[in-house]
């Protein structure tokens, strides 16, 4: 390791103590750029932490949107229901696609495939 004869004791020690203020500089480094590392990893863990946090005040809006969607949905088909029966032909039950839809005396509406003429008699 050492050559004894070549080197006095302080020689070697001197060399020994540069050798170690050499790694002990290399470790403060390494320790800098750890460090610099850990800030970094703490940077990223706060924007991971509030992109979640958006995200999921996003699912909270998109449930909230969801639930007016399906209120909305069901007030339509409610209406389409109720349109539907008002102008469904009492005699075959249709809704009528086409025209003309006739009225009957009393002013229900009969499809043009049901209607007699004008001198039918209500079908209610």
């Amino acid at each position: 390791m050492f050559d004894l004869k070549s080197q006095s004791y302080e020689e070697l020690q001197e060399k020994t103590k540069e050798e170690l203020e050499k790694k002990d500089e290399v470790i403060s480094q390494k320790s800098g750029e750890v460090d610099m590392k850990t800030k970094q990893l703490e940077l990223k863990t706060k924007e991971l932490e509030l992109k979640t946090k958006e995200l999921e005040l996003k699912t909270k809006e998109l449930e909230l949107k969801a639930k007016e969607l399906d209120q909305k949905t069901n007030q339509l088909t409610e209406l389409t229901s109720q349109l539907e029966e008002r102008v469904r032909c009492p005699i075959c039950l249709e809704v009528p696609t086409t025209g003309p839809i006739y009225n009957c005396p009393a002013g229900h509406g009969v499809c043009s495939t049901c209607y007699k003429g004008p001198n039918s008699k209500c079908p209610m």
